[in-house]
């Protein structure tokens, strides 16, 4: 996030991001909801920022992942690649879902 974690970019400095649940964060400086996964330093569960299908790059999710599963209320009925979601008991958190 750079310069600015925490802060919706290009806003004033009193613009500061509200978390509404579901995400998977390294540490608690955001201050997350009790719908969030804290998992720390390196423990989501995904692979590098790349190509995997879609408008823009991600990161695909990896076996074990926080993410799995961790999405809260309603998803699109597909992820960014075009794939069904959920695949397992609940949607994934995050723009790619896992297949497999």
């Amino acid at each position: 996030n750079g310069s600015f974690n925490c802060q919706i970019e290009g806003a004033p400095t009193a613009a500061v991001l509200t978390s509404l649940g579901g995400n998977v964060v390294s540490d608690a400086s955001c201050a997350p909801v009790a719908a969030d996964v804290i998992v720390g330093a390196g423990g989501a569960g995904v692979t590098e920022l790349a190509d995997h299908g879609g408008p823009t790059s991600t990161h695909s999710l990896l076996a074990g992942s926080a993410a799995i599963d961790a999405a809260v209320g309603a998803c699109p009925a597909t992820d960014q690649r075009g794939v069904a979601r959920p695949q397992g008991a609940a949607c994934d958190a995050g723009a790619v879902e896992l297949v497999g």
